[in-house]
């Protein structure tokens, strides 16, 4: 009788491990493939993003397009990018018609406008839902008297909070 509890409890156990094991990984967010990017620097240092999204939303009749990059493993890694511009095509300077919010090491800015340097949209492609910005060398200043500046490109979905990609 012990010898078939024995090997019962193998058999249960053996079938356990296969049942109970997963698939697949539990990443909800789709990847990049190549297709999304930010290699944005914030006061010089590389701003170490994991995820990014963004989407077109009417704000107070108009549309505007709020972009956001995090850092997943630090609540205190984001930056926030809005531009109220989305008729811009390629080439269009919005420096004017912009905004940033970032937290990132010891900086934290809210609703910074551009204080210098230039925010170009390279590409709006409304049929593969992307954006492409591009940072000259922009500071951006709030009243708390902090200011940020930052380099490089960011090209971004524009399909919304629910379908952020993993870069």
């Amino acid at each position: 009788m012990k010898k078939y509890l024995y090997l019962f409890f193998v058999a249960l156990f053996a079938t356990m491990s296969v049942a109970l094991t997963s698939c697949g990984d539990d990443d909800d967010e789709p990847s990049a493939g190549g297709k999304y990017s930010c290699n944005l620097t914030v006061n010089g240092s590389k701003f170490p993003s994991k995820t990014i999204a963004g989407e077109i939303w009417n704000h107070n009749g108009f549309d505007a397009i709020t972009v956001w990059v995090n850092d997943a493993t630090n609540e205190n890694g984001y930056v926030i990018f809005e531009v109220t511009n989305v008729n811009a095509t390629d080439g269009t300077n919005v420096s004017d018609d912009c905004s940033l919010d970032v937290d990132f090491d010891e900086l934290f800015l809210m609703g910074g406008e551009v204080k210098s340097g230039s925010v170009t949209v390279s590409k709006i492609d409304r049929d593969a839902k992307t954006m492409t910005i591009t940072f000259n060398n922009v500071t951006f200043s709030s009243p708390m008297g902090d200011d940020a500046t930052v380099n490089g490109t960011l090209t971004t979905p524009l399909n919304g909070a629910d379908n952020k990609v993993k870069l």
